[in-house]
């Protein structure tokens, strides 16, 4: 437009941006992690009603207290055993052997795994093995353990969880490798890729959202097996509480044991999952 007194142009200037952008990626935000949040929210009060009927039938005489005692009776008994030092020897005791085997089963089995996912002779050589450790009851190898190592102690019970972590872990990252795009392969290969080029840079990242999977039902059957492990020949461990515990009729020092397996296998997994977090920072949206 040109002015009529002075034939200047006037500039007419541009509006100033609306400050809606931030409130909208707000929005898009809050909608985006509301179901999650209602979903937790959900579970949580359904959790609390569950426990609050448990309460309500022991307190109304409507369930037997001395067989399931009530959720504040199970509270009180892990506030004093843990301030009288009672708990602590035995969630540690089951946490050093869950590791222990989780790790060492682990590392084995994702090695041996790979191995037999890109060589074909160790996978027809070991493929079979693997196959027959993996059905059996691994509590049920305890005492063939005990005869190899020549009497008791904790290194065949952590070898026999280990053996239970080490069947699901090859099966899984066997698996994994396997199920990479063969194109991923040959462009590799391609471009000039090294057998170990190969491995570091396509078959073990795109393994990982597999073996990552895997951790966590090999997790899940080590607790298992280091709690039936505990059930015998020793004298500490959260296993060994709940096993004392129904043998002498304790029934609230047994469900103690309980509640701690449960907290445990949480906190275990938990940790795998901030683990997963790292190592897979593309899947964290």
């Amino acid at each position: 437009m040109i002015d009529a007194a002075t034939d200047a142009p006037i500039v007419t200037p541009e509006p100033a941006p609306t400050p809606t952008s931030a409130p909208t990626r707000r929005a898009v935000s809050s909608a985006r992690f509301s179901p999650v949040r209602s979903d937790a929210v959900l579970s949580l009060a359904f959790a609390a009603l569950l426990l609050a009927l448990w309460q309500i039938a022991v307190t109304t005489k409507v369930i037997d207290g001395r067989l399931w005692p009530a959720p504040l009776a199970i509270l009180g008994a892990i506030w004093q055993m843990t301030r009288d030092g009672e708990l602590y020897p035995h969630v540690l005791a089951t946490l050093g052997r869950t590791l222990a085997a989780f790790v060492a089963g682990s590392v084995a089995g994702i090695v041996l795994g790979l191995l037999m996912g890109t060589v074909r002779i160790l996978r027809a050589l070991f493929d079979p093995i693997i196959a027959a450790l993996s059905v059996l009851p691994k509590i049920t190898l305890l005492p063939l353990v005990y005869l190899a190592f020549g009497g008791y102690g904790e290194l065949p019970r952590i070898v026999t969880v280990a053996i239970g972590v080490f069947a699901v872990m090859t099966i899984t990252a066997m698996g994994a490798v396997r199920q990479i795009d063969g194109v991923l392969i040959e462009a590799a290969r391609n471009f000039g890729a090294q057998r170990g080029q190969l491995f570091w840079h396509v078959l073990l990242p795109g393994s990982l959202p597999s073996i990552m999977s895997g951790l966590r039902v090999a997790l899940a059957t080590g607790l298992l097996v280091v709690i039936a492990a505990e059930f015998t020949y020793t004298q500490s461990g959260l296993g060994f509480l709940v096993w004392s515990g129904w043998n002498t009729l304790a029934t609230t020092t047994m469900f103690v044991g309980l509640v701690c397996i449960a907290l445990l296998g949480v906190l275990l997994t938990f940790a795998l999952n901030l683990l997963e977090r790292v190592l897979l920072p593309w899947k964290r949206g």
